[in-house]
């Protein structure tokens, strides 16, 4: 295998994870629970694993238009996008390295690695009974796991569902011990908002994706943050994280580069318009590009930016 090829196995997929997500949620509306409760006014995040390669949390609008743009999800997919709106509030998720012998097998997992917990309004009792009569999952422990799959669903209560392609034991471990926040306490503004996406370390979640050599622009971290209005369109920003003020200031034209690939691979048809809507502040060692206003669809797209 060259490594052209192994460096895109190894960038995370958005468009295939926001989709898995969805999907995982939606199955998990007709289900039980038998995990343990979050305490009170702890956020989810923090059931979630430290070191990921990102971290997202979509409101039930988002999420329903992940869906709706999902490949080879089936022609019910815009009824199940439908009735996550109805009974999902909101979902975080952390999307992990692969294992790094999966990373380099011949045949590499079509999903990518993530956990994600979903808070909401979810049945139980008799709809457990469900999922313990079809073939198409059996239990893991306290928790189900798709027969012929990677995916697997458990429940905290009937306000939280967990869903991951890893074993959610670990997970489920953290909501009764929750560790800590894994959004560092300088990015905890932007991502105190309806939607966002965290990045970490950009140059190893997204590798070839980035449309600017990784080597070029030492990011130490980039976040996606969006704000919804009552007409369901979403003030979103783009934060460029850096070391320190002088290389924020050093990298900003590159910063820019940055952000003119990513609107245009995003949205095509308006690149132009959005990128001209970009209000560009300095604070401290961060460069935010502010004024983007787009609906859920559009910024659902934004994932398929990484991903081409």
């Amino acid at each position: 295998m060259n490594s052209s090829y192994r460096r895109r196995r190894t960038c995370l997929s958005f468009q295939a994870a926001f989709s898995v997500v969805a999907l995982a949620v939606s199955a998990a509306l007709s289900s039980c629970a038998v995990n343990p409760k979050l305490s009170q006014g702890i956020p989810l995040e923090r059931a979630l694993p430290e070191g990921a390669l990102a971290y997202v949390k979509l409101d039930a609008p988002l999420l329903g238009a992940a869906l709706r743009q999902g490949e080879g999800l089936g022609r019910d997919s815009a009824a199940l996008a439908d009735e996550l709106e109805r009974r999902v509030d909101f979902v975080v998720g952390a999307f992990m390295p692969k294992p790094t012998g999966e990373a380099s097998s011949a045949t590499p997992s079509p999903l990518p690695d993530f956990v994600a917990l979903a808070g909401g309004r979810f049945p139980s009792g008799a709809a457990g009974f469900r999922l313990g009569v079809d073939r198409a999952w059996k239990r893991e422990g306290a928790n189900w796991r798709q027969s012929d799959g990677e995916l697997r669903i458990g429940f905290s209560g009937s306000a939280v569902a967990l869903v991951g392609t890893r074993p959610l034991a670990e997970t489920a471990a953290r909501l009764r011990d929750p560790g800590p926040h894994p959004i560092p306490d300088a990015w905890l503004a932007a991502w105190s908002v309806d939607a966002a996406l965290y990045i970490p370390n950009p140059a190893a979640a997204l590798g070839a994706s980035l449309p600017v050599d990784a080597s070029a622009l030492p990011l130490e971290g980039f976040m996606v943050s969006a704000k919804a209005s009552p007409e369901r369109l979403y003030a979103t920003s783009l934060s460029f994280g850096f070391a320190d003020e002088r290389s924020a200031v050093v990298f900003a034209p590159l910063a820019r580069l940055f952000a003119l690939g990513l609107v245009r691979a995003a949205w095509p048809e308006r690149s132009g318009e959005l990128y001209a809507a970009l209000r560009w502040e300095r604070q401290g060692r961060v460069l935010v590009a502010a004024g983007l206003v787009l609906s859920a669809e559009e910024l659902a797209s934004i994932v398929g930016a990484f991903g081409r």
